[in-house]
C-alpha cells in the first residue's frame, strides 16, 4: 500500500486526506478473492504511488489544491521510471515526455489562497528536492507512452512480471506538453492577476485611511496632539506608498505572465492549444492595460499624499475617485477576459479527461482484469513457479468516437 504519512504531516484538514483515501479506494487494483497474498514488490508500490500522484494532479488543477499539486510533484520525483521495453501492436509509439516537476511547483504556488506558512515551508522543501537526482530509480516502475486512434486498439503482447508477485499496470489519458504547458501558464497567469487585485485594494484602503488620519489630524487644537496624529498618518500614508508599489510590482509580474501565456498557446502545432492564442492575447492585452491604469493610479497617490501631508485637506479627492474609477474599469475587463481565457483553458483539460480508455489484462487465454476510465489501474498476481518469468498481456481500446488519444502507462 502507499504509505499515507505525507497526509498526516503536511496536510491538515480531513478534506485531502479524505481524498487520498478515496483515490486509493477508487483504484481498481484490488485482487480476486481467491487469489494467495502475493510477495511485496517494490515496482508495483511505484505504480500505485504513481497513479495516486496522476490523480493528485487531476484533483489539484480543478479544485486549485496547493497541497495536493505539490505532494504529487514530491511523489513522482521520488518514484522515477525507466522505459518498458515490452513489444506492440497498434498505436503509435510516442516519445517519453516527462512530467514539469518544476512546473507542478510553480502550479502550487500559484494555487496558494492564503497566508499558509507551513504549505509554503513543503513547496519550497519540495522545490529543492526536485533538483536533486531522484533515487531508488532500480526495480522502480518501468513507462510506456502511445497515441491510439479513435475506436483503435494498443495490446502488449507479452509484458514480463514475476510469478507470485503482484502484476501492477496503470495507465492514464495525458494531454501532450503543449497541452499541459499552455494549461500552467495560463492558470498561472490567473493567479497572478488575482493576486495583483489584491495588492491594489489593499494600497486603496491604505490610502483612504492615511487620508482621514491627516484630515482629523488637522482638527486637532493641541499641538502636540496633531504633530503626534500627523506622524501617524505620515507613517500611514509611507504604508500606502509601499502597497502601491508593490501592487505595481504584481501587475508587472502579471502582465508578463500572461505574455509568457500567450507566446506559449501562439507558439504551438497543436491546434487544441493553438486556438488559445486569440483568448491569451486578449487576456494579455487586457492585463497591460490593467497595469497602466494601476500604475496611473499609483502616481496619483504620490500626488495626493504630499496635499494630506502638507495641508489636511480633502479637497481633490474628485481627482484620485477619478482614477480609481478608471482602474476599476479596466479590472473589469481584464477580469471578463481571464474569465474567458479560464474557461477554455479548464475545457482543454475537461476534455482530455474523458473516460475513453478500455482495459483488459490476459493472463494465457483468461481476461483476469477489465477495467474502463480516463485513468486505470488494473493489478494481478501470476501464478508460477518461485523467481519465475511470466507473461502478460494489455490490451487498451480507445472508445472515443473521434479522439486520438495520449496515454501513458505504468508497469512494475
Amino acid at each position: 500500500m502507499i504509505r499515507l504519512n505525507l497526509f498526516n504531516r503536511y496536510v491538515r484538514g480531513a478534506v485531502v486526506a479524505a481524498l487520498g483515501l478515496a483515490m486509493l479506494a477508487a483504484t481498481p487494483a484490488i485482487r480476486a478473492a481467491d487469489e494467495k497474498p502475493a510477495e511485496e514488490d517494490k515496482g508495483a508500490k511505484a505504480v500505485e504511488a504513481i497513479a495516486l500522484a496522476e490523480q493528485l494532479i487531476r484533483f489539484g488543477r480543478a479544485n486549485e489544491n496547493a497541497q495536493a499539486l505539490i505532494l504529487a510533484a514530491r511523489l513522482l520525483h521520488q518514484n522515477p521510471t525507466d522505459e518498458s521495453k515490452a513489444t506492440s501492436e497498434g498505436g503509435t509509439k510516442i516519445a517519453d515526455e516527462k512530467v514539469d516537476l518544476a512546473g507542478l511547483v510553480k502550479e502550487a504556488r500559484a494555487a496558494l489562497k492564503e497566508d499558509d506558512k507551513e504549505l509554503e515551508q513543503l513547496i519550497a522543501r519540495v522545490a529543492d528536492e526536485i533538483k536533486e537526482d531522484p533515487r531508488g530509480a532500480v526495480g522502480g516502475a518501468k513507462k510506456f507512452a502511445y497515441s491510439i486512434a479513435a475506436g483503435q486498439t494498443l495490446t502488449l503482447p507479452a509484458i514480463k512480471f514475476e510469478a507470485n508477485k503482484p502484476a501492477t499496470i496503470h495507465v492514464h489519458i495525458t494531454p501532450t506538453a503543449a497541452q499541459i504547458k499552455a494549461y500552467q501558464l495560463g492558470k498561472i497567469a490567473h493567479g497572478l492577476v488575482a493576486v495583483a487585485h489584491k495588492k491594489r485594494a489593499d494600497a486603496i484602503a491604505a490610502l483612504r485611511k492615511a487620508s482621514q488620519m491627516f484630515a482629523n489630524a488637522a482638527k486637532l487644537p493641541n499641538a502636540d496632539a496633531k504633530a503626534a496624529a500627523a506622524k501617524a498618518a505620515e507613517a500611514q500614508g509611507d504604508l500606502a506608498a509601499k502597497l502601491a508599489q508593490d501592487s505595481d510590482n504584481a501587475a508587472d509580474k502579471a502582465s508578463a505572465a500572461c505574455a509568457a501565456a500567450h507566446a506559449a498557446s501562439a507558439a504551438a502545432t497543436d491546434p487544441e492549444v493553438k486556438a488559445l492564442a486569440i483568448l491569451a492575447k486578449a487576456a494579455h492585452a487586457a492585463a497591460v492595460e490593467e497595469a497602466n491604469e494601476a500604475k496611473a493610479f499609483g502616481k496619483e497617490m504620490t500626488k495626493l499624499f504630499v496635499i494630506f501631508r502638507n495641508t489636511g485637506k480633502d479637497s481633490d479627492r474628485t481627482k484620485l475617485d477619478a482614477v480609481e474609477k478608471a482602474f476599476e474599469n479596466a479590472k473589469a475587463i481584464s477580469k471578463k477576459a481571464h474569465d474567458a481565457y479560464l474557461v477554455a483553458l479548464e475545457k482543454l483539460n475537461k476534455e482530455k479527461a474523458e473516460d475513453y480508455l478500455h482495459v483488459q489484462l490476459v493472463e494465457g487465454t483468461k481476461v483476469v482484469k477489465t477495467a474502463d476510465g480516463k485513468s486505470v489501474t488494473v493489478s494481478a498476481t501470476p501464478a508460477g513457479a518461485k523467481n519465475a518469468a511470466v507473461d502478460l498481456k494489455l490490451v487498451i481500446t480507445n472508445k472515443s468516437p473521434d479522439k486520438t488519444l495520449v496515454l501513458n502507462g505504468y508497469t512494475n
